[in-house]
This record gives C-alpha cells, structure tokens and sequence, in this order.
C-alpha cells in the first residue's frame, strides 16, 4: 500500500521535485534577504545614535549565541541516521529469523 503523502509515478516525481525545491529556496532566501537588510538598517541607525561598537554588540552576540548553540547542541540527524541504521540491522535479523523458522 502507498502512503497518501508520496507519489506513485515517478514522472510526476521528476516534476514536482524541482519546483519544490525552487519554492523553497525562495523561501530562505526571502528570508536571508529581510534579515541582513534589517540587521544593516539597525546597525547603521545604532550608530548614528551612539558609537560603532555598541552597534556592533547585538551582532556579535547573535554570531556568538549561532555559533554556541551550535557547539553545544547534540547532532541530531547523526543520532537520528545511527537509530534507523540499527532499526534496519534489525528489520533484516527479523525477517530472516520469520524466514527459516519452521
């Protein structure tokens, strides 16, 4: 039986791969592009307001915080791909077990 959220032919596949993809990309890059846009805007009106390094210091923090999270963060998918590699082991065990059982 097929699962209603894959698709059966693998032409109509072919197809709809890229312009999902496409989509998406034009999503992040929306996103990339309001986010540098503002994150210029404030530093240049911080500023003009006060001096440069205490413009700078939100941007900073963001960077070190991005960087940080990333460090102390387990690595999900390598988690993630080692559980579904051991599901398999098993699966196959399984199955080879049902297989020459009598």
């Amino acid at each position: 039986h097929m699962n209603k959220g894959q698709i059966s032919d693998v032409e109509e596949r072919i197809t709809r791969d890229p312009r999902r993809f496409c989509k998406g990309l034009a999503d992040e890059m929306e996103k990339l592009s309001a986010a540098l846009t503002s994150g210029i805007w404030f530093t240049y009106k911080l500023t003009t307001i006060s001096s440069l390094p205490y413009a700078v210091s939100p941007l900073i923090y963001f960077y070190v915080a991005f960087r940080l999270s990333f460090s102390l963060a387990p690595n999900w998918s390598k988690r993630w791909r080692g559980m579904l590699d051991r599901r398999g082991i098993y699966q196959k065990a399984q199955t080879r077990l049902l297989t020459h059982s009598e």
